[in-house]
C-alpha cells in the first residue's frame, strides 16, 4: 500500500506562511505542518493553529536562518552561534563550523530541547520532528534529535532520502548541487539511520524542487511513490511582495499554495491508489 504525508514546513516563519498553512489545512490539502518555534511569527502561528483545530504538529528545529535562539543562557549554546551571537545564516556557514569540529552536541541538545518545550508550553502534541534546511541529518545533530524524540515521546522523524529520480523533472544546477550536498550528509549518517527505531518515511520528495513545486511536478511525484510511507514537504505562503522582497527564496511559494489548493494531484493520487495519512497515523502503521 502507498501512504503519503503532505507536510507544510516553516509554520511560524512569517504571516504569509502561517496563513497558507491555515488555508491548506482547511482545504484538506495537507496532513501535517512543522512549526518553527523560534520563528518571527510563532505567536501568530499558535493562534492560527489552535483556531484551526491543529493541535498535533511537528517540531521544525532550527540552527540556521538568523533566528533568535530559544535557550535563555547564551553561554550554554555558544558553539552554535556566529560571532554576532545569532544562528548562522545558512547551512553552508554551519557546515564549515560542524566539519571543523567546533559544534558541541550538548549545546545543540540544550537549544533543541528549549525549542520543543516552547511548543509543549502551548499544549501542542508533537507527532514528528524535522528541521530547517534538514540540518538534523548531520550525524552528531541526528543523535541529539533521536535522543530528544525518545525523551519527549515523539514517534516520527523525517529522513529526507530523496532519490535521483527527481533530477529528471525540471533539472537545474543549483538544485542539483543542493541535492548532492544532502545526499552526502545522508551517506555520512547511514549508520545512524540504519539503526533507527523511530518510525520514519520510506521515501521523501520536496528537497530538489523545494519552494517551487508546480502541479506538473506534484503529479510526477504522485506517479513515482513507492509502497510504504512517502512524505512530500511543501513550503506554501500567501502572496506578499514585501515578504518576497525580504526573502527571495519564497518567490514561488504562493504558487505552491495554489498547487495544494487547486492542483490536479488529488485525481493522480486516486488513480495510483495512494492513501493520505498524518504523521500520527504513519507512526501507528
Amino acid at each position: 500500500m502507498k501512504y503519503l504525508i503532505l507536510n507544510a514546513d516553516d509554520c511560524g516563519f512569517s504571516q504569509s506562511v502561517n496563513r497558507a498553512v491555515k488555508e491548506s489545512f482547511s482545504a484538506g490539502a495537507i496532513t501535517g505542518t512543522s512549526v518553527l518555534s523560534v520563528g518571527r511569527e510563532f505567536p501568530e502561528a499558535i493562534e492560527i493553529l489552535k483556531n484551526s483545530g491543529m493541535v498535533e504538529v511537528g517540531a521544525h528545529l532550527a540552527l540556521t536562518g538568523k533566528f533568535d535562539y530559544a535557550c535563555s543562557e547564551k553561554k550554554r549554546i555558544v558553539s552554535i552561534l556566529d560571532e554576532k551571537g545569532t544562528f548562522f545564516g545558512s547551512y553552508r556557514e554551519f557546515l564549515g563550523r560542524y566539519f571543523a569540529g567546533k559544534i558541541n552536541e550538548e549545546h545543540v541538545y540544550m537549544e533543541f530541547k528549549k525549542q520543543i518545550e516552547r511548543l509543549l508550553r502551548f499544549d501542542f502534541k508533537i507527532t514528528h520532528i524535522d528541521s530547517h534546511e534538514h540540518i538534523h541529518m548531520l550525524p552528531a545533530i541526528f543523535r541529539v534529535v533521536v535522543r530528544l524524540a525518545d525523551e519527549f515521546h515523539v514517534p516520527f522523524i523525517r529522513v529526507p532520502n530523496e532519490g535521483v529520480l527527481v533530477y529528471a523533472k525540471r533539472f537545474s544546477l543549483p538544485n542539483y548541487f543542493r541535492s548532492v550536498a544532502l545526499r552526502s550528509v545522508l551517506f555520512l549518517n547511514k549508520g545512524n539511520i540504519a539503526s533507527l527505531t523511530l518510525k520514519h518515511n520510506d521515501q521523501f520528495f520536496g528537497h530538489f524542487h523545494s519552494g517551487s513545486i508546480t502541479d506538473d511536478v506534484m503529479c510526477f511525484m504522485a506517479d513515482n511513490l513507492k509502497d510504504g510511507i512517502n512524505e512530500i514537504a511543501f513550503h506554501p505562503a500567501t502572496f506578499s511582495q514585501i515578504f518576497i522582497d525580504k526573502y527571495p527564496w519564497y518567490k514561488n511559494s504562493h504558487k505552491e499554495l495554489d498547487v495544494l489548493l487547486h492542483g490536479s494531484w488529488r485525481e493522480r493520487l486516486a488513480k495510483n491508489n495512494v492513501k493520505l495519512i498524518s504523521h500520527k497515523e504513519a507512526a501507528e502503521l
